[in-house]
């Protein structure tokens, strides 16, 4: 399964509101008390008495420069479209360069930024009952500002601009999806500690090992394609057992990992995946892709290196002539008659 189908599915098992959370033509509303101080209208705490409030878009939201910081940026939707869609705000394609300040969003579940030029994760704190966030396609170099939404369940940052994962991801606990795939990580450190985490996506990054995830006891699902990983016995770095073991520790596997995709990495021969054969519970594996896909006699070669319980190989059945290293194709030698022809 892809981490999009999980994401579905996580989608569903948290009961999101599927509107589309547009507002209904007509007057706009008051926004909120907290907008109408920024935008007073006369006396009072207003900006200015000439100051118009922004126009919400035909979603009901407003994006808009923050009126007493010219650095920052505010969001706010018509109180039609809040109560509408109370869980679920989409900020997309919005050229935002940063995170803007929640008007009235306490009861947020939901988040998206996708597709922005979005370069730090912040002002998350008026919205503590995040559990989707959503920053796909964004220019974030650093995983921090998290510490505000332990509830968090699905975090996506995928092709952004992160280059190592840190301890940005401590506090969420309860993290269950994790997409970092097109950054630029060259190690997993800092995942150790997510036990409750069941899907990880580390494709199109860095990686040459896998390091130490033996405490993602929770982890089912692994996507590690596109890197540059030779041997699942190996440690990182250039020199491979020769470097610091604080940055690339031993190598240890999630336990209970049932899907682990390593296609288009370096694997070049089946007992550099023989460490997958103590994942008792390892169902699926891919290597499409990496050189040891072109040897002959692959598929059994891989499945007698790997747990005796996969049951896919690349996307197709393990099949008994697999486990018995039968090739279903033989090459079938034609004799020759030394040189004898018809009629001789």
């Amino acid at each position: 399964s892809r981490p999009g189908s999980a994401v579905k599915r996580l989608n569903l098992e948290l009961n999101f509101e599927t509107r589309s959370g547009r507002s209904t033509p007509g007057a706009v509303p008051s926004l909120s008390p907290l907008r109408d101080e920024f935008y007073g209208t006369g006396g009072g705490r207003g900006v200015s008495a000439t100051v118009e409030p922004p126009t919400p878009d035909e979603r009901g939201v407003i994006v808009a420069p923050h009126p007493s910081d010219p650095t920052a940026v505010i969001a706010s939707r018509s109180k039609e479209a809040r109560d509408a869609n109370p869980d679920r705000l989409d900020l997309d394609r919005r050229e935002l360069s940063q995170c803007p300040e929640l008007i009235d969003e306490h009861r947020l579940r939901l988040l998206n930024y996708q597709h922005n030029a979005i370069t730090r994760i912040s002002r998350l704190e008026t919205v503590r009952n995040l559990v989707f966030l959503d920053l796909y396609a964004n220019a974030v170099e650093k995983i921090a500002g998290l510490e505000c939404v332990p509830q968090l369940r699905v975090l996506m940052l995928g092709r952004n601009r992160i280059r190592s994962i840190g301890a940005g991801l401590a506090r969420l606990q309860r993290l269950d999806v994790l997409d970092l795939h097109n950054n630029e990580i060259a190690s997993t450190s800092g995942l150790n500690s997510l036990a409750s985490l069941r899907i990880l996506n580390l494709a199109g990054n860095r990686l040459v090992s896998l390091g130490d995830l033996g405490n993602m006891t929770g982890l089912h699902e692994l996507n590690a394609r596109r890197n540059e990983i030779g041997d699942l016995a190996r440690r990182g770095g250039a020199r491979g057992d020769l470097v610091d073991p604080r940055i690339f520790p031993e190598p240890r596997l999630p336990p209970n990992l049932r899907r682990i995709f390593l296609s288009h990495n370096k694997v070049a021969a089946a007992c550099h995946v023989a460490p997958l054969r103590d994942l008792a519970t390892l169902e699926e594996l891919a290597l499409d892709g990496c050189p040891v896909d072109a040897r002959p006699g692959y598929r059994s070669d891989v499945v007698n290196a790997v747990s005796p319980a996969v049951r896919v190989l690349d996307g197709a059945p393990v099949t008994d002539d697999d486990r018995q290293g039968v090739d279903p194709f033989p090459t079938v030698s034609v004799p020759t008659f030394g040189g004898m022809g018809v009629g001789s």
